[in-house]
């Protein structure tokens, strides 16, 4: 302020104006600024979101910036990590944070760093881990597409119904339908004491390919007889159903003949590990489905659990080789009289192991 001025006079009040107009002009340049800043931000943001951006960003080359950020959201380690950027590197992948949302892109880039590692010496190893590491990427995308409705359960799909006597039973899907799901009911189920009741609850499992195993609990409504003469039941929509995945490996179907024989098991006192024995007598059998892990195996045999088995594979596509597996369980057909056992391998080399694991996703270098 003017010492000079007199309180009232108009050369103060013309001090008060600019200092006004001062204040005014900075606080809207300051409000322009913001603005200008704010619309910037909402146009960037506005381009981020376009299709155009997201296609852009799709076809870059990957860096190691966008591997470490699926490494993060999948929760890989760090020797993971290291295999999807030397994958990466070498088969010129684009963009892996993208490229991870699309199940079949990424599954034929892995197919081409396959065929890369099949051309390496020494690459068996790292073939395993390729593997084990594409079903990883599998079981992931499976969770966050979990079944939580009967409404989405593919017409086809077959449901494993066990009666309390412990029999199992398959009724395949016919038709699912506003009304329910339609089930086709095995007449062996039909004319049996195990024949679950009308409105009665009953507890039923299914699998999908992705490897996600499910129970759905839900309620038996009526039995009926198409006019073809077939035997259908009509089941309730249920949204009760759990999801799990038990497999560590992805399998197939094959239904390949096979033989099969015991193995006694020897102790190895230089190094303390097991040893297996196989015994000369072969037994006729079909492999029902195959995985890198372990098999299915059906026989006429009544063979219990927890023994070891020698299997033979000659699998079309896979040269002759043989497993010793470990039978971790055994479902009794009495209807057909057959015996499913269900085993684990326990001594298998991991050149065979990787042959089949090619075989079930359909690779080839």
């Amino acid at each position: 302020m003017n010492q000079y001025a007199t309180p009232g006079s108009p050369l103060l009040a013309r001090q008060d104006v600019s200092l006004i107009s001062l204040v005014l002009i900075v606080t809207v340049s300051i409000i322009g600024v913001l603005l200008l800043i704010w619309l910037a931000y909402t146009r960037i943001h506005a381009a981020k979101q376009s299709p155009e951006y997201a296609e852009k960003q799709k076809r870059k080359p990957t860096k190691l910036v966008n591997v470490n950020n699926v490494v993060e959201m999948y929760n890989f380690s760090r020797d993971e990590r290291n295999f999807l950027w030397d994958m990466c590197q070498v088969t010129s992948a684009p963009n892996l944070e993208y490229l991870v949302k699309d199940e079949d892109l990424l599954k034929q880039y892995f197919e081409k760093y396959y065929a890369h590692l099949m051309q390496q010496p020494d690459s068996q190893a790292t073939i395993g881990a390729l593997f084990q590491l594409l079903y990883k990427f599998e079981k992931s995308h499976a969770a966050a597409t979990m079944i939580t409705s009967s409404k989405n359960i593919p017409e086809g799909t077959s449901l494993l119904y066990i009666a309390p006597s412990t029999r199992q039973y398959s009724l395949k899907i016919q038709r699912n339908t506003k009304d329910g799901l339609y089930l086709l009911v095995p007449r062996n189920l039909y004319n049996s004491p195990d024949k679950p009741a009308d409105l009665s609850k009953i507890e039923l499992l299914f699998s999908m390919p992705s490897g996600m195993e499910y129970e759905i609990n839900t309620r038996l409504v009526r039995y009926a007889t198409t006019l073809d003469g077939t035997l259908e039941v009509l089941i309730t929509h249920s949204t009760n159903i759990i999801g799990f995945s038990r497999r560590q490996t992805k399998r197939i179907k094959i239904h390949q003949k096979t033989v099969f024989c015991a193995v006694k098991i020897l102790q190895d006192d230089s190094s303390g590990q097991k040893k297996y024995q196989v015994q000369e007598h072969r037994y006729p059998g079909y492999l029902d489905d195959i995985s890198g892990g372990g098999c299915q195996l059906i026989t006429k045999l009544p063979i219990k659990k927890d023994q070891h088995i020698w299997i033979e594979l000659n699998i079309p596509g896979i040269s002759t080789d043989s497993v010793v597996g470990l039978i971790v369980n055994t479902k009794k057909k009495p209807e057909i009289a057959e015996y499913h056992l269900h085993i684990k391998f326990v001594q298998i080399s991991q050149e065979v192991q990787n042959r089949i694991f090619a075989k079930v996703y359909n690779f080839s270098a």
